[in-house]
């Protein structure tokens, strides 16, 4: 990454760093049998925090606890999920992303 970076710049890095986390991801989850799995999309996490967190904490066969979703919802920054957008046209990064964006 430390060469990426000094070739490419820190945003191909953190591209080539997000690709490379979700493919090794989705093919980790090949051997995790469907009901066991949970998809939970950062956008949506962020955009409406509260029934997230409550499907997670459900998923998990959890009691419902308002103050751990309060608290989530405190630290939730809608924001935060549209900050590489600015990027988004970049041919450099998006060459990275793609098809995985989906």
């Amino acid at each position: 990454m430390r060469r990426v970076c000094a070739e490419q710049g820190v945003d191909v890095a953190c591209a080539l760093q997000w690709r490379e986390s979700v493919r090794l991801s989705l093919e980790g989850l090949r051997d995790v049998p469907e009901d066991q799995q949970l998809e939970v999309r950062f956008e949506n996490l962020v955009a409406d925090p509260g029934p997230v967190f409550t499907r997670i904490l459900d998923f998990l066969v959890l009691p419902y606890d308002q103050d751990i979703v309060e608290r989530a919802c405190g630290i939730a920054d809608a924001e935060s999920a549209k900050r590489w957008k600015h990027h988004e046209s970049d041919p450099a990064i998006e060459s990275h992303m793609q098809p995985l964006l989906s």
